[in-house]
Parts: C-alpha cells; sequence; structure tokens
C-alpha cells in the first residue's frame, strides 16, 4: 500500500529562485537568517527526509548524513512524520520542494531539496529557505510534476500532489548517499561560517584540476545517457567514447551510479568526480573532489541543454 503523505509545506522557495537556479549547491547564510535567527538554527536538530524508495538504503544515508554534517545534531524521518515538527523552531527540516520559473514567457517547473527553518513558535512566521541542492529529474518525473502543474485543481490540491510524487515516485539522476554527503559538506562548512555561494557560483581550483592529466575524470553513466532535452538530437555517446575523446585529452571514466557512491564513501577516497545538472532552461556542471568533498570546479551555462563534448572542453582549458 501506498504511504500517505500529509505535509503542508507552501511551495516556499519560489522567493530566491533568481539565486538557487544557478549554482547545484546554495548556501543563504547572511542573505535570508539574521544573526538570532542563525543563533536559534544552530540550536535545532536537522530533520532529513527522504524519498520512500531511499529507506530502503537507510544505514547508507545516514552514514552519508554522519560523515558530513556537524553544524546541528540531526535525525532521519518519514515524509509523512514532518507535519508534526514544520511548525516547531526547535527543529530545521531538510526536504524536496518545487518551483515554476519563467524565462522568456515560457514556464519550467526545477525540483530541489531544500533546508528550512521550523516556524515562529508564537508568530508561525513561515520561515525562509537558507540552503538548497538543485535536483535533476528524470523525463517522466519532470513530466508528470509539470502535468500536475498545469492540471485544472487547486493550488493546495497541486501542492499535495507535487510532494506525493517527489517523495513516492520521483526518480533524481544527482541523488544518491556519496553525492548527497557532497553537497552536504559544502553546506555544513558553509553555514558554520556563514558564507554564502555567489548568485552566479562559477569556480575554478586549477592547481586540483591538474591532478586530472594524471588521473581519471569520473563521470557517472545518467550523463552520458542524457539526452538533449531541447531538441532531443543526440546523447554524449555520439561525441565521447570510453577513455579519451576526439577534443578531451585526458581520460574519463564512465561508472554507474551505485559504483561512484563505492568511490566516494570509501574510507580514504581520493577521486574527482563530475555531476551534471539540467535545471529548467540551463545547466550546471560540476566538479567535486572526494579527498575533501570540495567543489573544485562549476560552471553555469544559460538557455542551454545536454551534456556536449564542448563541456570537457571548457574543463580541459583549466588543465593546461
Amino acid at each position: 500500500m501506498k504511504n500517505k503523505i500529509k505535509i503542508w509545506l507552501i511551495i516556499s522557495a519560489a522567493m530566491c529562485t533568481v539565486n538557487i537556479t544557478k549554482a547545484q549547491v546554495s548556501c543563504f547564510a547572511q542573505s535570508y537568517l539574521n544573526d538570532n535567527d542563525f543563533k536559534k538554527f544552530k540550536g535545532t536538530t536537522t530533520l532529513f527526509t527522504l524519498r520512500y524508495d531511499d529507506y530502503k538504503n537507510i544505514e547508507k544515508y545516514r552514514e552519508a548524513i554522519q560523515k558530513s554534517w556537524t553544524i546541528t545534531p540531526f535525525l532521519i524521518i518519514k515524509p509523512n512524520e514532518l507535519a508534526q515538527y514544520q511548525d516547531n523552531p526547535a527543529y530545521s527540516f531538510f526536504y524536496f520542494d518545487s518551483y515554476t520559473e519563467q524565462v522568456d514567457s515560457l514556464n519550467s517547473l526545477n525540483v530541489l531539496y531544500a533546508l528550512k527553518l521550523g516556524a515562529h513558535k508564537r508568530t508561525k512566521k513561515n520561515m525562509p529557505v537558507i540552503a538548497t541542492v538543485n535536483l535533476y529529474p528524470d523525463l517522466f518525473t519532470l513530466k508528470y510534476l509539470e502535468d500536475i502543474g498545469y492540471s485544472f485543481t487547486s493550488t493546495s490540491n497541486k501542492n499535495k500532489l507535487f510532494i506525493n510524487n517527489l517523495y513516492q515516485h520521483a526518480t533524481f539522476y544527482n541523488w544518491s548517499p556519496g553525492m548527497l554527503t557532497t553537497y552536504l559538506m559544502l553546506l555544513n562548512n558553509a553555514l558554520i561560517s556563514r558564507n554564502e555561494f555567489d548568485i552566479e557560483f562559477e569556480t575554478t581550483d586549477k592547481l586540483s584540476l591538474s591532478k586530472l592529466k594524471n588521473e581519471p575524470l569520473y563521470i557517472p553513466d545518467y550523463v552520458k545517457d542524457s539526452f538533449n532535452q531541447e531538441f532531443n538530437q543526440y546523447s554524449i555517446l555520439n561525441e565521447v567514447n570510453q577513455g579519451k575523446s576526439e577534443k578531451y585529452q585526458y581520460q574519463v571514466q564512465f561508472v554507474s551510479t551505485k559504483e561512484l557512491d563505492e568511490l566516494i564513501l570509501k574510507p580514504g577516497s581520493n577521486i574527482k568526480y563530475l555531476v551534471y545538472t539540467q535545471n529548467s532552461f540551463d545547466k550546471i556542471i560540476s566538479i567535486y573532489d572526494s579527498r575533501n568533498n570540495k567543489i573544485i570546479y562549476q560552471k553555469y551555462t544559460p538557455k542551454s541543454y545536454g551534456f556536449r563534448n564542448s563541456d570537457l572542453s571548457n574543463i580541459q582549458k583549466n588543465l593546461n
């Protein structure tokens, strides 16, 4: 029997969509939290909700969170338990959410994993989102969510349908215990120091990237199987072969998400791996170093679809 989810969350991330669409992981520790609220946040217990399928591997997710999240105590709860906590300022929580973005009169739906505080106890003031991870849903998930958005039903009913789909049926390419470890480490360190990622957060650590001259860049299989979503013209398989490609001169190693997780989470892990995120009209390409869970490369490209050989060429320019 399918779980009945009762989460009365307003799609609250819309207030900061200008910021969150341009970075794979975003932190707003200063913009949306004053000193008093930040102090309250550090005194909370952070609740992590997962997709229902993820609870089959809950120990892997627990390991990932324990490895990377230190700023507050944490608990992993079921999605249908969240309603009893979300109006309690003693808790902060991570949850799946979605928002609509409009570019050139076109609407598109985006999905994220967001962190926010519980509501103020007295005023019940809705607290802002303070950190996000952009997720890359598969086409079936995206189509279903968009169909809900266009359906002739009430806003409250749409929100319930959105949330049920995100937790019950959704598939995200860039979501796994290993990837979550890296995302949370970035957010944890940023929150501890109250640093923010820039609105257009692009970065290049040339010293770390230069090591890719002598070691492989690990790329999850979903990237090579990811078709250009605008025109459906080709996949990366038509441009990049296993190992060396026509333009990228160094080693590329395609692995399954499961294999990548094992490489990231194993003791003493020391690999460089790529995460590709398609965010409505834009794409974000990030490279992470599993040795310290730092981001060593990120490029945001507006109005662009599909991972291409030119993306590898852009990476290579920073290796020379």
